[in-house]
């Protein structure tokens, strides 16, 4: 009994001195959120990565559609490093930043250490200033995540330490997918949007409403000079609280029962203080329509995309950014007539009759090539000539023999 417990307090002891001799990581990813729902929350992990959970337990994989956003809030710290920043991995190899909305959690210091000889590794309460990722009313964005191509990752959330050394918090398998679409049409509950403008090839056509209304009405490019029509305008959101440059994901146009044609390009960076003042953005949608020669007339309609898949088209009533375009008849090639072959005289074998005047010429005989007797045939005509011939001559004497 007593070599039982002297083994056991000597394993604790030896325990002990391990663990103070090697740094110890703490940390609480205490929510995850995948734009402006809660994925889970609840998890705290203390000790070498040893994870223990409170309430719903972290999923380990993660289905998002391209242009969502996530969002993370927690603390992390070490016995042994001071703390840096937060970061996300894509694969193991491809590291991006988060937000840098980090706030003081000095208080980790009071009762993340839940062993006494922690405190002979000498940190202060200061070492721990950024240590809490996101705020509360502001959780810590993963930058740029919703910009990834569709497919499979593995996603790492890493705690970096000033010294470089670093500690994953959690890892998930992440699928990305395309974003199913939703057209709807223009609700003045939720939405603004405004039409200002029509450049014609990059050229002004038209400005304000009343010349925007009347030249919308069509535009006529049936003399094939037109390659491309712009429309020009904002479009917002009636919620004030929701930034709609949060929701925005591109503008866009449809023509006729076509797909959506969507382009970063299309959103005005340099909107101004007045758009931005009412939560909105403008926009400078340009429709290609050089391919367009069958004559008809085409509907361009205007559209945005919304980051939770909406695509709401520019259909509010007297400022719809629709344009009718009367496209040119491509001239229609004259055809041409097939060349027609001279009739061609069979050949005959039969000699032709000579015109008046020509000499009559024979047909040439087909050549053959000469072949030769067999030598036995040779010589058994040889035979039967010369036997005719004793025969005759001796038929002779016999009648003279006679007379």
């Amino acid at each position: 009994m007593r070599k039982v417990l002297f083994f056991t307090v000597l394993i604790a002891v030896s325990l002990a001195l391990c663990a103070g001799a090697f740094a110890y990581e703490f940390h609480s990813l205490d929510a995850f959120y995948i734009n402006n729902n809660v994925y889970n929350s609840g998890e705290y992990a203390f000790g070498g990565g040893q994870p223990g959970t409170e309430g719903e337990a972290f999923k380990t994989e993660i289905t998002i559609y391209q242009g969502d956003k996530m969002y993370i809030l927690g603390w992390f710290a070490s016995t042994d490093h001071a703390v840096d920043r937060v970061v996300y991995r894509i694969d193991e190899e491809t590291e991006y930043e988060c937000q840098d909305n980090y706030r003081d959690r000095c208080e980790i210091k009071q009762y993340a250490y839940m062993l006494p000889w922690v405190d002979e590794n000498g940190f202060e309460a200061e070492d721990f200033v950024k240590s809490g990722f996101g705020r509360d009313a502001e959780m810590q964005e993963l930058l740029g995540i919703g910009d990834l191509p569709i497919g499979d990752y593995e996603l790492e959330i890493v705690g970096k330490f000033t010294d470089g050394e670093e500690y994953v918090l959690h890892s998930y398998y992440l699928y990305v997918e395309e974003r199913p679409l939703n057209v709807r049409d223009f609700n003045a509950e939720t939405d603004k949007q405004y039409f200002d403008q029509i450049l014609v090839n990059g050229a002004e056509k038209a400005n304000g409403n009343e010349a925007v209304a009347a030249l919308k009405a069509l535009v006529d490019g049936s003399d094939g000079n037109t390659n491309t029509i712009t429309m020009f305008g904002w479009f917002g959101l009636v919620d004030a609280n929701t930034p709609f440059s949060d929701m925005l994901d591109s503008f866009g146009y449809i023509l006729d029962d076509g797909a959506p044609v969507f382009d970063k390009s299309f959103t005005v960076a340099e909107t101004e203080q007045a758009v931005l003042d009412g939560n909105g953005m403008r926009y400078k949608i340009t429709a290609d329509v050089s391919g367009l020669d069958d004559g008809a007339t085409h509907v361009i309609k205007g559209c945005v995309k919304l980051t939770n898949g909406d695509v709401v088209i520019f259909n509010r009533e007297n400022r719809e950014a629709i344009i009718n375009y009367k496209a040119p008849l491509a001239a229609t090639p004259e055809p041409t007539a097939e060349p027609t072959a001279e009739p061609t005289e069979e050949p005959t074998d039969e000699p032709t009759a000579p015109s008046a005047g020509e000499e009559p010429t024979e047909a040439p005989e087909p050549e053959s090539e000469p072949t030769e007797e067999p030598e036995k045939n040779k010589g058994c005509g040889g035979f039967v000539g010369g036997a005719a011939v004793i025969i005759l001559a001796a038929a002779a004497l016999i009648v003279r023999k006679k007379h």
